[in-house]
């Protein structure tokens, strides 16, 4: 294992420094709304908490009127301006409430006027600034370190109005980010019995964080979401309890119009559910494992489940009716979501070592049109318990399957491009309690067996472009291994 980990850190870094070269390399396009940045949990911070971050935050009221204007600063004369400070510029004739000032930039509600490039903002008591180019819209921003250890906070995102442009979002920036195992990044401890962090503002996004060890109310989330359009990125989960009962749940939503998408996370080591959504929701390239109920429930709304893997879960993996484009799939019990490309009984002989029979079936006829140039097929014997990606599909009755001891005589079977019974150990690097490692190991089922999301996000929990080959991989790992045999239809 520990030679496995080494070899993929160092093929990673390869990686990484290849694509910085190519990005740096580009120009990126202007955009008409900023980031206002402040550090949490930084030497210098801004906040020391969250919790302060958002409190003082919500003094902006409303990102999408217009009044709320950020930008760069410099030329400044006296001290920092403090927070919710009246200050005034144009020689007096506009006004505005100063929300922060950071070592580079600048938050202002404005109440009178329009604030401008080379405008002197100015606090009465001798301390001004100059306002450095053409103020834009926000995007409140925080940037969570670790300088301090493990952040024990918890926090609710509620007070500002909000769209799709201008919102609140809690990250971790580049160079400080955990690379997909728990630990090596940017970490919020909860304390009280509460939840991690509550969404209750639309358009929220939460990214890069870790959450471990969260106490949570019975029948609540670590990340609980109650309001519309919720991004869940790259997040890791783990090791949480509740305060009486096992109704507790890794990233859940209070009900209808408390929609999220989910993408590039790891959740595991579950008081009960590892996702449970209740509203529409999308769930993307995200494992979800040990968990003490199921591992992905739905138990309302449209849900979209693509490209996920759940393991160990007590109860069923994949539980709930799941939207028909949900597909491409792993589980390690007897569903992962996903249609049947089709399915029956194998013929009662001649079904040995890869071959795999059924005559009246028409293989050729249902399964091909279903696939495009490239698409894997999973053979899915449910008497033997076992799975194998499908080869070839000889003609109507007969396939070839990559792994032999799969087919058996008169043994129920479905076709699909999700895959059942693929256990931890041939995905996983380390799935063990205190070390647990993620990343897929070579030859894992999930790799090149997965749907291309590119319209919808391209990086995995490594910040690596999807996919490193030509096909994406199952889960939040986009690994660099490959497969050391390639068994692609058609």
């Amino acid at each position: 294992m520990d030679n496995l980990k080494i070899l993929n850190a160092i093929l990673k870094n390869v990686f990484s420094f290849t694509c910085l070269f190519a990005f740096l390399c580009c120009c990126r396009p202007a955009h008409a709304v900023t980031e206002f940045i402040s550090t949490i949990n930084k030497t210098g911070q801004d906040y020391d908490t969250l919790t302060l971050w958002e409190a003082a935050m919500d003094n902006a009221t409303d990102l999408t009127d217009g009044t709320v204007k950020t930008g760069d600063w410099d030329t400044q004369v006296g001290s920092d301006i403090a927070d919710a400070t009246a200050v005034t510029w144009d020689v007096g004739v506009s006004t505005g409430t100063l929300l922060h000032m950071t070592g580079t930039q600048y938050l202002i509600k404005v109440s009178g006027g329009t604030l401008a490039d080379d405008d002197v903002i100015d606090d009465g008591g001798g301390n001004t600034f100059n306002i450095n180019g053409a103020p834009d819209s926000a995007i409140i921003t925080a940037h969570l370190y670790n300088d301090d250890g493990d952040l024990v906070d918890n926090l609710v995102i509620d007070g500002l109005v909000t769209d799709a442009t201008n919102y609140w979002k809690v990250t971790v920036p580049s160079g400080e980010r955990h690379d997909g195992t728990a630990g090596s990044g940017a970490v919020i401890d909860p304390t009280a019995t509460a939840r991690g962090i509550y969404i209750l503002d639309p358009n929220t996004v939460i990214e890069w964080v870790e959450i471990d060890g969260a106490v949570i109310p019975s029948g609540a989330g670590v990340i609980q979401v109650g309001a519309a359009n919720a991004t869940i990125d790259s997040v890791i989960i783990h090791d949480w309890t509740d305060a009486a009962t096992f109704n507790t749940i890794g990233i859940t939503d209070n009900g209808s119009g408390s929609t999220f998408t989910v993408m590039n996370s790891i959740i595991y080591n579950s008081r009960s559910r590892g996702i449970s959504a209740n509203s529409d929701a999308n769930i993307y390239n995200t494992i979800v494992h040990d968990t003490n109920s199921q591992g992905i429930h739905i138990g309302a709304g449209t849900a979209v489940v693509k490209n996920c893997i759940v393991t160990e879960a007590t109860l069923t993996d994949f539980s709930g009716t799941f939207d028909a484009s949900s597909d491409n799939n792993i589980t390690d019990g007897v569903f992962a979501a996903g249609p049947d490309l089709d399915s029956g009984i194998t013929h009662s002989s001649g079904n040995s070592g890869v071959t795999v029979t059924d005559t009246s079936q028409n293989f050729e006829t249902t399964v091909l049109p279903t696939l495009n140039a490239g698409e894997v097929a999973w053979f899915n014997n449910d008497t033997l318990d076992k799975s194998s990606r499908i080869t070839a599909v000889i003609d109507d009755n007969t396939l070839t399957l990559a792994e032999e001891s799969v087919t058996g005589n008169s043994d129920f079977f479905s076709i699909n491009k999700s895959a059942y019974y693929r256990t931890a150990t041939e995905l996983y690097v380390d799935f063990s309690d205190g070390t647990e490692d993620f990343h897929l190991i070579a030859n894992a089922p999930a790799l090149d067996a997965g749907a291309d999301l590119s319209g919808t996000f391209t990086d995995d929990i490594d910040e690596q472009t999807r996919p490193i080959r030509t096909l994406w991989d199952i889960g939040a790992d986009e690994s660099l291994f490959g497969l050391s045999r390639r068994v692609i239809i058609f």
